[in-house]
């Protein structure tokens, strides 16, 4: 458990003998051991650390021409993978990209990087290109383990959620369905897919089919993970933000409130997950006209997002268009413009010129 001694848990002989072993893994061209350590973080939730570790398993592999040519690919994949978690998607294409041109010579592993270029064009809204490679890959994945395979289960989620994105919430209610039904399904397929089909019925306005799907994959978060894990976390998120919709204002508070101290506690202060609920109890005090409150917590998510994710992020976007809206509301107009109008910028480039988030910043621009 090399990362748990590096991350000081095992006191300083445990850094100490940590540092030791990176140190031999390095200087003996030990690839394997990188591919360990950077699985280990991302396993762990520490994108910059599984970077890291990737990154150095890499530089090994330039200087060692013997490196097999599989081991490159999972240490590209798995830099591409943390990439994504920090929202550096530029960076991360590329190095998926050669992934990709590595596993084409196995069918077997065509998959799982083509899953993985996918998601980062779903991550930047790039849906067409996103939906042409999940569909290779489901392809694939079908044909050689079948329709209820784990792995063909975990393509259709990201498929439903590229639907409920783009707004084809017909496409995105059947995906979920079909995972629903299927025989093999875990109960992490199960709880993702209600809540996915929370979220489609819930940006359709259909409150009232939402809140039971999100109710239900919160109970079942915390009877598999106890009453503070980040998949309660999410839930709990999910539903505050359905609340505010329904303007049940002070459930809301509570629902955030309890994700916030959750994501702090696990995470710590200084991370994109506390942003994102940082930024949604922001938005609940604005809209309940707390503005001195909701400006406060927005800026801290802004400064988070801007410190930690690519300056083009959809997620900075909500950070701007929030901040921007509760400026306007104090009467503040020059100020909230200049947030909204890189709010905007961002999503005209991302969403194109019908999506609601554009609308939503362009009407708070009046």
């Amino acid at each position: 458990m090399a990362s748990l001694y590096a991350d000081g848990l095992r006191g300083a002989a445990g850094e100490v003998r940590a540092r030791a072993m990176l140190a031999e893994a390095a200087a003996a061209g030990d690839t394997g051991f990188f591919v360990d350590l950077g699985s280990r973080y991302g396993m762990l939730d520490k994108p910059a650390k599984a970077e890291a570790a990737a990154r150095q398993g890499l530089a090994i592999a330039e200087r060692v021409p013997a490196v097999p040519s599989g081991t490159v690919r999972t240490l590209l994949l798995l830099l591409g993978h943390a990439l994504i978690q920090q929202q550096r998607f530029a960076e991360a294409q590329p190095h998926l990209e050669r992934a990709l041109a590595l596993a084409e010579a196995d069918a077997h592993e065509v998959s799982r990087a083509l899953h993985a270029l996918a998601e980062n064009h779903l991550q930047q809204a790039r849906y067409a290109q996103a939906e042409a490679l999940y569909l290779r890959a489901l392809a694939l994945l079908e044909k050689e383990n079948g329709r209820e395979h784990a792995l063909v289960l975990n393509v259709l989620s990201q498929m439903a959620t590229l639907y409920s994105w783009s707004q084809q919430f017909p496409q995105a209610e059947a995906m979920y369905q079909r995972i629903l039904a299927a025989s093999t399904k875990s109960e992490a397929d199960e709880a993702n897919a209600l809540s996915g089909l929370a979220f489609a019925y819930w940006t359709q306005g259909h409150f009232s089919r939402a809140e039971p799907h999100y109710l239900r994959a919160l109970a079942m978060a915390e009877a598999s993970e106890g009453p503070r894990s980040a998949k309660v976390a999410t839930q709990l998120n999910n539903l505050g933000s359905l609340y505010q919709s329904q303007d049940r204002f002070a459930e809301a508070q509570v629902a955030f409130q309890r994700a916030l101290a959750i994501v702090s506690d696990i995470f710590g202060a200084e991370h994109y997950r506390t942003a994102t609920v940082l930024n949604n109890l922001g938005a609940l005090y604005n809209a309940m006209g707390r503005y001195d409150e909701a400006a406060t917590l927005c800026k801290r998510s802004l400064a988070l997002r801007e410190k930690l994710l690519d300056p083009d992020s959809l997620d900075l976007a909500f950070s701007l268009h929030e901040l921007g809206a509760i400026h306007v509301h104090q009467g503040h107009d020059e100020e909230g413009k200049r947030y909204l109008e890189r709010a905007l910028a961002i999503r005209e480039r991302h969403l194109g010129a019908g999506h609601t988030e554009v609308a939503d910043t362009l009407h708070v621009l009046g």
